[in-house]
């Protein structure tokens, strides 16, 4: 039986606290975060009742082996949400096995069904996940990504 049968994809809700620590570590894992401080409990709850933040997974058996975490911005512009995928993420054992692009059509079945706009993301130069991107469709756009940390 092929493996891509045995995979379930699906957005996290309010219930989904356990998976949602899953998919953290898988982050950690896959970005290489160390050394990482997980959020408390009580953040992790707020982050699962916030409508306009996504989550969606893919489970294989019992283990979160890709995920993404994807943001709606209400548009100036338009009367939509735009999405903007924050993270993707697919456990290295299951790269290139189709689970980034099926993660991704679910969040565009999320997504597009509820109206918002379009989906955008952002990829480091020199990384794999511009050649991935570009294969399911993405449209590059010639962008700097300036960031500012808050000072404490």
């Amino acid at each position: 039986m092929d493996m891509n049968n045995k995979i379930t994809y699906f957005k996290l809700n309010a219930n989904n606290q356990e998976e949602l620590i899953k998919l953290i570590e898988l982050y950690e894992t896959v970005f290489e975060m160390d050394p990482f401080e997980y959020p408390r409990i009580n953040y992790q709850k707020k982050l699962l009742n916030t409508d306009n933040i996504i989550f969606v997974v893919a489970k294989y058996e019992k283990k979160i082996i890709g995920g993404l975490t994807a943001h709606e911005l209400p548009s100036t512009y338009f009367e939509a949400n735009e999405v903007y995928v924050y993270d993707l993420a697919v456990h290295h054992d299951f790269q290139r096995r189709g689970v980034g692009t099926r993660l991704m059509d679910k969040l565009k079945e999320i997504s597009c069904t509820k109206g918002d706009k379009e989906i955008f993301l952002q990829a480091d130069i020199g990384d794999y996940a511009i050649d991935f991107y570009r294969k399911i469709g993405g449209v590059p756009e010639d962008v700097i990504h300036f960031s500012f940390p808050c000072k404490k």
